[in-house]
This record gives structure tokens, sequence and C-alpha cells, in this order.
């Protein structure tokens, strides 16, 4: 992948050290460590926001569907019935 946009960012000694050791330890340039973990993040708040939609799926009050035979006869009754006289 071609590397096209540059961005600066500005980091205390601390952080600036912890990447220098993530980079040392997976073996990749401080720079490959922040588009890694920028790629770690997205797919956190991605997966977060599926277990949300999940979580308030589960919370929603689900109507048991009826059975196939009473639902055939309920709509054949309705079916059947004469129009209603204006309508």
């Amino acid at each position: 992948m071609t590397m096209r946009e540059r961005l600066e960012v500005r980091l205390d000694a601390r952080r600036r050290h912890a990447l220098e050791r993530l980079a040392s330890e997976r073996g990749v340039a401080a720079s490959e460590v922040v588009r890694q973990l920028i790629d770690e993040a997205e797919m956190s708040a991605s997966a977060q926001r599926r277990r949300a939609a999940f979580d308030r799926l589960l919370a929603t009050d689900v109507v048991a569907a009826p059975d196939l035979d009473e639902l055939k006869r309920d709509l054949e009754s309705m079916h059947d019935q004469p129009d209603l006289p204006g309508l």
C-alpha cells in the first residue's frame, strides 16, 4: 500500500518510548505501529457497534409467529367477508 498522507503527531516522552518499544517488539517502524494501532482500534470500535446492535436486538420483544394453518384460516375468513358499505 502506498502511503500518500503525512501526519505529524506530538508525543510526550512516555508515549514516544512506548511507541519505540512496540515498534521494536513487532519488528516494524514506529509509523507502521501507529497504522496497526489505528486498524486495531477501528476493528474494535466496529465490533463494539455490532455487539451493541446485537444486544439491542436481543432486548426487543419478539412476538411468536402464529401457526400457519391458523393464519391461513384467519386470512381466508377475512377474504370471505362482504365489503363494508360505503367503501
